[in-house]
């Protein structure tokens, strides 16, 4: 029987970490090995003495405590190094799970709940890094030394094997009892830790507005709600891995009297010498040891089983590098990694037949079929909902349509690596981000090597140079959080002066004068004007007064393209959409 979808995602999780890591992984494997070899030595030396003391003929005391003291000091040594090895590993694992997490994350589709990808980093990486790193050794040594105890057992005094294999059929059951319910139960627990995350992640992000509603006394009860559902699985799960270690720990004992007995048995038969019947005593705990820890071994295991899985929901194979197309996490990869003329696109956009919903039954654009000419700038305009800012999505790949194709100089996007597509734009959306650097990576955010010069000639042409010539260092003054405030047409100035820098063929405007005053829309909109000089620009706009420069104006409505020509041309049409649009901004009726 294959093992369950989450346990082949599990082991194929942990086996991308260790990969790399395989020479490593079986030197330590080897000193286990040699290890579990010398355990066994131990408990024989013990009946050599034991006989000799006993009268029987054997090795001398003298010798055999000799030899036990350097069987002893070689295992610990064995047992050192493959510590010392394996925790090597284990921190070359934790770096690289985390780095592909985050790479994962990166990537995720938009959308996705950012707390709970913050869940996923912290809590489900952690237990796949208990696995990995805290239990290899221990499972390779428990693991070998019950093998060898086995061994010797079946060849030495097949009864008392069979006395200890007695035990297997119950620690088999015990395990299949509890294994689907830990799982269950650590499954239940990520998801109510995902619900506490992204209410602590949502709720930090709008601080402002709890407090200026006076709502910290109800945010602070929701929150412990949440603690509080996510508690009491957490005991649930707690209890069934007290369980399962105490059932573990009784099977172990119970095992290890059976076998007492039955030596002590065979030595008042006289079938076995009283030295071997100490070797056995102390063999079988040797190999009920762990049997006693693995409910704690399998504990850990069941719940990383359920975190490997989670993870493996982000994508990708697990110690593989990226793929060469750099095709989206979340989008199927290209086969065919077509270049682009030149490496520079001339600017010509297509949507053909381009139909896309974020939900099954629920389409967002349908049947978008739209030309941009390479140096037109199209404003896209319509009622909130309709697609406008989705198509800006389409065209980075931030999706890929269900139906339709997208095309940039007649070479379908999906055929594109990403990082030659999105070299070709320069977005600047309504919410531009400025990240805690300098003025001047902030700007070279998206070509890194651009030297000075280059920054301060986008700064000049984003009209942001008088700012950093009041900045404390200038350019290397940190903005962002936690460091110089930036005004939010400031902000908006640092995104333009970012697309410059860039030197895009095609710019996207997302709505980026929105949310500014008048005097900073001036501002910014002088600084548009400079960046869309020359280039294709589509530019999402909900005021219509700033697309009235626009060469084409598209109104889309209800995910559909039902209108399309010059600003003055669709003004003039009472009866189009653009110039009702028009109208409700500016507040005159319209005829029925």
């Amino acid at each position: 029987m294959p093992p369950p979808a989450p346990a082949r995602s599990a082991a194929r999780v942990v086996g991308g970490l260790l990969r790399p890591h395989r020479r490593r992984v079986a030197l330590a494997a080897a000193l286990t090995a040699a290890g579990c070899l010398l355990t066994l030595a131990v408990p024989l030396l013990v009946q050599r003495a034991v006989d000799h003391a006993a009268g029987r003929p054997s090795m001398p005391v003298g010798v055999a405590a000799g030899l036990l003291a350097a069987a002893v000091l070689a295992q610990a040594g064995c047992g050192l190094a493959a510590t010392a090895v394996m925790g090597r590993v284990a921190a070359d694992v934790a770096c690289r799970l985390r780095r592909r997490v985050y790479e994962r994350l990166l990537r995720a589709e938009a959308g996705a709940a950012p707390g709970v990808m913050l869940s996923r980093l912290t809590d489900d990486v952690a237990c796949v890094q208990n696995l990995v790193s805290a239990q290899t050794v221990g499972v390779l040594t428990d693991l070998g030394t019950a093998a060898v105890v086995a061994g010797w057992l079946l060849w030495h005094s097949p009864p008392l094997f069979l006395v200890a294999a007695a035990a297997v059929p119950l620690a088999v059951a015990h395990y299949r009892w509890y294994a689907p319910r830990i799982r269950a139960g650590a499954a239940d627990v990520r998801d109510r830790l995902d619900a506490v995350f992204a209410e602590l992640k949502e709720k930090l992000d709008g601080a402002v507005a709890v407090k200026a509603h006076g709502r910290e006394a109800a945010e602070e009860a929701a929150f412990e709600a949440r603690l509080a559902d996510a508690h009491g699985p957490r005991v649930r799960l707690g209890r069934l891995a007290a369980g399962f270690a105490a059932g573990g720990q009784l099977l172990a004992g119970a095992g290890a009297a059976a076998v007492f007995l039955a030596g002590v048995a065979g030595v008042m038969a006289g079938r076995l010498s009283p030295g071997e019947a100490v070797a056995a005593a102390a063999l079988t705990a040797l190999l009920f040891g762990p049997l006693a820890r693995l409910p704690d071994v399998a504990g850990l295991y069941e719940q990383a089983v359920t975190s490997a899985g989670r993870l493996a929901e982000i994508g990708g194979q697990w110690g593989v590098g990226r793929g060469r197309t750099g095709t989206e996490e979340n989008c199927p990869p290209s086969t065919d990694h077509c270049p682009l003329p030149g490496g520079r696109a001339r600017g010509l956009i297509e949507f053909d037949g381009v139909g896309f919903g974020y939900d099954p039954g629920r389409p967002v654009l349908t049947d978008v079929r739209l030309r941009v000419e390479p140096g037109e700038r199209v404003a896209v305009v319509g009622p909130t909902g309709c697609g406008k800012s989705t198509l800006l999505g389409l065209l980075l790949r931030f999706h890929d349509p269900g139906r339709g194709e997208v095309r940039l100089d007649g070479v379908p996007v999906r055929s594109l690596a990403l990082a030659d597509l999105r070299r070709q734009f320069g977005l600047v959306p309504q919410d531009p981000v400025v990240f805690r650097a300098t003025l001047a990576d902030n700007i070279r955010y998206g070509c890194p090597d651009a030297g000075i010069d280059r920054v301060e000639a986008a700064a000049r042409a984003a009209g942001i140079d008088a700012l950093a010539a009041r900045l404390p260092r200038g350019y290397e003054t940190v903005v962002g959080e936690g460091g110089h405030p930036l005004s939010a047409g400031e902000r908006q100035q640092v995104a333009i002066a970012r697309a410059v820098c860039l030197d895009p063929p095609v710019v996207l405007l997302d709505e980026a004068t929105a949310s500014l005053d008048p005097a900073a829309e001036a501002g910014v909109q002088a600084a548009l004007a400079g960046l869309l000089r020359g280039r294709t620009a589509v530019v999402v706009a909900h005021r219509l007064a700033t697309v009235r420069d626009a060469d084409r104006v598209v109104v889309l409505d209800g995910g559909r393209v039902v209108q399309a020509g010059r600003p003055a041309d669709l003004a003039r049409d009472p009866a189009g959409p653009y110039h009702r649009l028009v109208a409700r901004e500016s507040g005159t009726p319209t005829a029925a």
